[in-house]
């Protein structure tokens, strides 16, 4: 996604659907709070544990002006750290 214009990174395919930097922001967010704290909660206290809610859609409230870039490379480091 690196080198696309702003036009192609903020454009969806309509109601519903999310755009490029959406999406990133929705997987950081995954990555935040419900992957790996619902992976957490499996190892430490087995699969009968009933998750909490996650609200899939929480990213679209929390606006930031940080480039695609930044939050690609935020979400790789993550991702990177998790997997150690």
């Amino acid at each position: 996604m690196f080198g696309l214009s702003d036009k192609w990174l903020v454009s969806d395919e309509g109601e519903g659907t999310w755009n490029a930097i959406q999406a990133a922001d929705h997987l950081i967010e995954c990555e935040n709070y419900n992957w790996i704290p619902r992976l957490e909660t499996i190892l430490e206290e087995g699969e009968k544990t009933v998750f909490p809610p996650f609200d899939r859609f929480a990213h679209l409230n929390n606006v930031q002006s940080v480039p695609l870039k930044q939050k690609l490379e935020e979400l790789q480091k993550r991702r990177e750290k998790i997997l150690r």
